[in-house]
């Protein structure tokens, strides 16, 4: 019998695992030109727009390289997808 592994989930896990579907669904709708305003927005307003990250920029290891150098570049693609300014990360 299979077991239903969500009814074992806390009120509070089904209620956090509820806003995430949400909040993917609400970002899967945005334009590419929204995506890439939002996805600033979220970087220069998390941890000094460095997501928490502990190195300094330039440094080679994973956490340093995603979001000073991935995510800006993914961002300004973006943003040159939908015709607006690369800007930063281009």
């Amino acid at each position: 019998m299979p077991i239903d592994f969500l009814a074992l989930l806390s009120p509070r896990t089904k209620y956090l695992l509820g806003c995430h579907a949400e909040r993917v669904e609400e970002f899967r709708a945005l334009s590419d030109g929204e995506l890439a305003r939002t996805a600033e927005y979220y970087m220069k307003n998390t941890a000094g727009g460095r997501l928490g990250v502990e190195f300094e920029k330039g440094e080679p290891v994973y956490d340093a390289t995603m979001v000073d150098v991935v995510i800006p570049e993914l961002i300004a693609r973006i943003r040159a997808r939908s015709g607006g300014p690369r800007g930063e990360g281009g």
